[in-house]
This record gives C-alpha cells, structure tokens and sequence, in this order.
C-alpha cells in the first residue's frame, strides 16, 4: 500500500505549482486512496475474525471457510495506471481545470 500511495501522491503533487494546487491534490489523493485503503482495513478485521472464528464466522470449521486467498484479489488485481489516472481526474475537478496536465 505505501508503494501504491507513493505513486498516487508523487503523481499529484508533482503537479502542483501552487499551495493552492497542492491542497487539491492532497484532497485527490484522499478521494481516489481512501476507498482502497478502507476496503483493506475490513477485508482483513473480517479475514481475521474467521481465522479466530468470532463473530458470523462463530463455530466455522476452518475448511468450511474454503481458500482465503481469493478475498484479496482486489488488492492484487488493482490497475495502477487507472487508479493514477483516476487521481489526476480528480485534482483536476477540484481546480476546475479541464486542461490541467
């Protein structure tokens, strides 16, 4: 995750020019990151509940959970480059700028 933040940040902030576009690409990075980075957060409270067997997941036998590895796939199947885009898009509406590079 702190690679794929690296990039989306690098990529807005190499942008700015000003502190005004500074903020908004701070405000981009935020939009297009957090989603992500909140679905990891639950993906793993949950993946960690029907390990211990809490919760829903209460008296599950661990090969009735099947292979875990799939719940992660959206972690590993991102596009990057879409995700960067998506970030440049988005500091672009925050400054109003249609042209914005």
């Amino acid at each position: 995750m702190s690679i794929e933040d690296s990039l989306i940040l690098s990529t807005v902030l190499g942008r700015a020019r000003s502190p005004r576009e500074a903020r908004a690409a701070l405000r981009a990075y935020d939009q297009v990151r957090r989603p992500q980075t909140q679905r990891i957060i639950e993906s793993s409270q949950e993946t960690g509940l029907m390990l211990i067997g809490k919760g829903e997941h209460r008296g599950i036998e661990m090969k009735r959970l099947g292979n875990l590895l799939p719940r992660w796939d959206f972690i590993l199947d991102i596009d990057m480059l879409e995700h960067r885009n998506e970030a440049i898009l988005k500091m672009r509406d925050e400054l109003g700028m249609a042209a914005f590079a």
